[in-house]
Order: C-alpha cells, then structure tokens, then sequence
C-alpha cells in the first residue's frame, strides 16, 4: 500500500494567501508568501522544479528544513534565497534501496521534452569484492540538448545508491548535461566504488545513444513481445550469455531465442538470419552493446540491445523468464 501527501494550506487560504494548482502556498525565494509579512516553509508550500520550471509540492523533511533556514534568515533581515528544488528522494523497500532525483522518463515526455532513458546494471563496487550488490541505473535526458533531466534506480539496501542519486542532484541543479554527468568525479576504491562509477557509465550509455552508437529497444515493448511472440514473428533473440544460462530461454522459448555466446560472434555472426530483427541479450549490456558494434561492422545493422540485460529485467520481476 502506499499512500500520497497533500499539503494542508487551509489557514492559508482563510487568511486570503495566494495558493497554487496543487494546493500548495506560494512562495517567493526567500519564502515569503503574496502577504510579503508572511512566511511559509515545509510540505505545505510549493516551489519551482528546477527541471521542468513548474511548480510543485516537495513533501520532504530535509528540503523543509532549508526552507526553513531561508524564511528564518530573511525574518531576521538576512537575504537568503532558495530557487527551487530537484526532488531528490530514497526509500527502503524491504531488502531494496529505491530513489529518484529530477523528472521520470514519462513525466519528462509529458512536459514535452525529447526525453530517452539510459538503463544500465553495474555493480555498485569492485566487482571481486564479496559483498559486492546490483545497482539499476536510469538516466533521463533530452536527445536534443543533452540536458540531464533525471536519474532513477535501485539497488542494496545501503549507501550506494544514495551517492549517485546525491551527485546527480547536484549536477542537474547546475544544468548539467551528459557530457558533465560522464567526468563527474566520484571517490573511488575498490571496497566502495568500480573504477568507472555507475554514475559515469550512465552518461557514456546515453552518449552514445545519442550519438547514434547504441540502438536498444523499448523495454515495454520488449516484454510486451515475450508476452505475446506472435505480435512481432520477425523479431529474434540473440542470447550473448553462456550457453547454460541460454538453455532454459532455448527450451521455453524454441525458435523466437537463439544462444550465440560472446565469445563465438566473431567466428559464427555469418549464421544471423539478415530477415529479422535481432534483439540482443546478455545479463549487464555491456556485452549485448559490444556485440552490436561489431556486428554494425560486419554490415549486420538490423540489431537493437536490451538495455540493462537480464539483471534488470529480473529486479523488475517481469512474468515471461524462465523459473530459475
């Protein structure tokens, strides 16, 4: 169950104060309310997105607390500003961190941004260290102007997450673009971060999205096809994983799956029908978009990656894989 928060703003508007389209008080930077000898801070004001511009409703305890600090500073005559926000939030969900800092994919699209995802599945340490956990990254920018618009993903219940999602707060409040996402400079050693961190891989994926690089296919589309096979016949899995891991896939899923592993492409890409799509698979990506790079150089261009692999669409929990 989950539930939603609206802003209680009823003394507000009996005192004749300014509210706005989701109930909210209006609110100037420093707080002050359209009574300029009223100030309002908390879940019950609205302030810019800083992203889309408009504004909202952040219910959340640290962004109250600035506000607070910005509406005391400017009562006790200090100018203090606070422009907006991004909306960064985390929460635990059982063994899961869950959080999100900026605007969605959909959200972006409905605000009319030329908006695409770069879903990705790094680990979120060294990846020989034991205690190492799947992160699931997605970052939402504009294919246009290569605006960051967003970040979203899950991963241990630890700090992991939290780093990316603090340090891409701080980016798209400055305006960043994928190329200032991919140098973003984050601390590393192997106990606690891979040597390219998750955060940077990210905005490599959607650089060369952008660039026209990587081409992946919509990840509802796609399972929307392992539904029902007989929506697109001409589509084919390549599977790039070892052939263990293709067998169940192979078994389930007959001639719609084909296991070519990685390390066979080179000396076995002449077998690829030329009259299907193929939809490449590995666990990560990675591999899936190594694979098509080459194959574009082969002249075999009728390929798209599954973004984030396997790994993400098991922690989506979708229906049609195989019962392990």
């Amino acid at each position: 169950m989950a539930v939603g928060v609206r802003p209680r703003s009823e003394l507000a508007v009996a005192a004749g104060l300014q509210v706005g389209m989701r109930g909210g008080i209006t609110v100037n930077s420093r707080m002050q309310t359209s009574d300029p000898d009223i100030y309002a801070a908390g879940d019950c004001v609205e302030i810019p997105h800083l992203v889309s511009g408009k504004r909202t409703v952040f219910p959340l305890g640290s962004l109250a607390n600035r506000e607070g600090r910005v509406a005391a500073d400017n009562i006790a005559g200090m100018v203090s500003e606070l422009k907006g926000a991004v909306g960064s939030f985390i929460v635990k969900a059982f063994d899961l961190a869950v959080g999100c800092v900026g605007l969605p994919l959909a959200t972006a699209q409905a605000e009319g941004f030329a908006a695409d995802i770069s879903w990705s599945s790094p680990m979120d340490r060294a990846h020989f260290f034991p205690d190492r956990g799947l992160l699931n990254i997605g970052l939402v920018f504009d294919r246009k102007s290569r605006k960051v618009l967003g970040l979203q993903g899950a991963g241990p219940a630890n700090d992991a997450l939290s780093v990316r999602i603090d340090a891409a707060a701080a980016a798209i409040t400055a305006g960043a673009i994928i190329d200032d996402i991919g140098i973003i400079e984050m601390a590393y050693a192997p106990p606690f971060n891979s040597a390219i961190d998750p955060v940077n891989a990210a905005a490599y994926i959607a650089d060369n999205l952008c660039l026209g690089l990587m081409r992946q296919i919509n990840l509802a589309d796609f399972n929307g096809w392992m539904a029902d096979p007989s929506s697109h016949p001409d589509w084919l899995v390549i599977d790039v994983r070892h052939a263990i891991e293709a067998e169940p896939y192979m078994a389930k899923y007959g001639g719609q799956w084909l296991s070519l592993p990685y390390d066979q492409i080179r000396a076995r890409y002449g077998e690829l029908p030329v009259d299907k799509q193929l939809v490449i698979f590995c666990n990560a990506g990675s591999r899936s978009f190594e694979v098509q790079v080459f194959l574009a150089q082969c002249g075999i261009k009728n390929t798209v990656v599954v973004p984030g692999g396997f790994n993400l669409l098991h922690r989506m929990g979708v229906g049609w894989l195989p019962v392990e």
